[in-house]
């Protein structure tokens, strides 16, 4: 199995260029969704998140309140790094359990692996190859149409990631997003028959002794 993570600022298009891969025949592992169930009603993370930022993050249907969540955590200086403390080693379990089941039944498969925060968190290292998407000045612009982040709390989103220059300069290929879907499509589709090429020729793969530390005891 040969797994390629796909990295960017936010707001840059990082879904649109996975779901892309996805179509050529990459298995896309959605990340999002097991940070949903990290926090889910009645969970553990949900408890926690709780225990550390108050109950009024609490909806009154049930669960958190998923944008006064994002105000909360991005008004405090220390907000993000508490809360991804708590839900960052779920998502990563998750993911490790994802993966060992795709490699059971699909052994020589790419999975696409969505990671807003790969070099940030040191963890490069668990995908065999990178890709950054770029968008250039029209993340602004994106992260402006999005509902439930004040720009103060944009600002402070975005200063805990590092610049988009730097993202690519340590990624191993780029995707220009900044044009149209056409336009990011031939360039999925150049390096999707590169990358394909690469992962029948290596030999060393991040899968499986890359993620021990997220493996759960057989």
């Amino acid at each position: 199995m040969f797994l390629l993570g796909v990295t960017g600022v936010m707001g840059c298009g990082k879904s649109t260029v996975s779901s892309l891969f996805g179509e050529l025949g990459g298995v896309v592992m959605d990340c999002d969704r097991l940070a949903r169930q990290a926090l889910a009603p009645g969970s553990a993370g949900e408890a926690q998140v709780v225990a550390a930022f108050g109950p009024g993050l609490l909806a009154p249907e049930g669960g958190l309140d998923r944008r006064r969540l994002a105000e909360v955590v991005f008004s405090r200086s220390d907000g993000a790094a508490i809360l991804e403390a708590i839900v960052h080693p779920m998502v990563w379990r998750g993911l490790a359990a994802a993966l060992s089941r795709l490699a059971r039944e699909k052994p020589e498969a790419v999975a696409i692996l969505e990671i807003p925060l790969l070099f940030e968190s040191g963890h490069e290292g668990l995908c065999d190859r990178v890709v950054a998407v770029r968008c250039g000045p029209g993340q602004e612009e994106r992260l402006r149409s999005r509902q439930g982040m004040s720009p103060q709390s944009r600002e402070r989103a975005n200063a805990r990631q590092l610049p988009e220059a730097e993202k690519c300069r340590h990624a191993h290929w780029s995707i220009d997003n900044s044009g149209s879907l056409a336009a990011s499509r031939i360039q999925v589709q150049a390096l999707w028959e590169r990358l394909r090429a690469e992962a029948a020729d290596s030999q060393e793969r991040a899968w499986p002794s890359a993620w021990k530390r997220y493996l759960a005891d057989d």
